[in-house]
């Protein structure tokens, strides 16, 4: 078949924006990447005391030094947007450890130090023996995204009136530190995905591998029509989800008039 001269040139700047937003992500990331090698002396310098010197081997490993989260990858590693680092931190028999209080106030200043380049605390963790934290970062800032004919939102059954009045309205993270944002869909099949997810996560007792995205186990699904959106309105991939398009995130308010309807699940 042979394609009209319209979509050889929809299809060309199609590819051309897709390798523009994988340079764009690798340039970001390695910039952060060089940037690390700095942290552990910052951090040696703003807790001192903090952490404990280890020898084994013949080998040294002060506070803070990036050590090995898995055995497979280097202690500073690039997965999809995510980059995942481990820092040494106890003695590995649980009798050298960190407090709580310190753990906390460590974390907070990696929070910042991301931040300040760009990035936010994705996740973080003490290892099972105190002797290593763990941490995930993602950037703040991320490839546009387009729209589909219908966007959809989850939200808990209690917030429907509320989102009905005033319409979606971003939300931050404290501990994160991300902007404030409203999270959509842009297709079925990725809303499908996480309203199965969702149903599973707060049937399971216990553990989980899927998180709730909802305060309760009553959900609510909003569908909204782009179209009815403020001018402006920008949709960037949400990098938690590896860079699938379904899933998105806005940091514009989305008013009451965009709401089509809302299915109580």
């Amino acid at each position: 078949m042979r394609l009209s001269e319209d979509r050889v040139r929809q299809e060309i700047r199609s590819e051309i924006f897709k390798i523009i937003k994988e340079v764009r992500g690798s340039i970001e990331a390695d910039t952060l990447l060089r940037a690390l090698a700095r942290l552990p002396n910052e951090l040696r310098a703003a807790f001192p005391g903090v952490g404990h010197r280890v020898v084994r081997g013949g080998k040294e490993t002060l506070p803070f030094d990036f050590v090995q989260e898995f055995v497979k990858y280097p202690p500073i590693f690039l997965s999809g947007s995510e980059v995942r680092f481990g820092m040494h931190l106890g003695d590995g028999y649980r009798k050298l450890l960190v407090s709580k209080d310190e753990l906390a106030a460590v974390v907070k200043f990696i929070g910042e130090w991301l931040s300040r380049r760009g990035w936010y605390i994705f996740s973080s963790g003490l290892g099972d023996m105190g002797e290593r934290l763990s941490v995930s970062a993602l950037p703040k800032n991320n490839p546009f995204a387009t729209p589909g004919d219908f966007m959809y939102h989850l939200t808990d059954a209690s917030s429907v009136e509320s989102i009905k009045k005033i319409g979606l309205v971003p939300r931050g993270s404290s501990d994160r530190g991300y902007p404030a944002r409203v999270y959509l869909f842009t297709n079925l099949d990725a809303l499908n995905r996480q309203v199965e997810e969702n149903r599973e996560a707060w049937a399971q007792e216990g553990f989980s591998w899927n998180p709730t995205l909802t305060k309760t186990p009553d959900a609510a699904v909003v569908v909204l029509d782009p179209s009815a959106f403020r001018k402006g309105t920008k949709f960037e991939i949400d990098p938690e989800y590896l860079g699938d398009e379904g899933y998105v995130y806005t940091k514009s308010h989305i008013p009451p008039e965009a709401i089509v309807k809302i299915d109580f699940l």
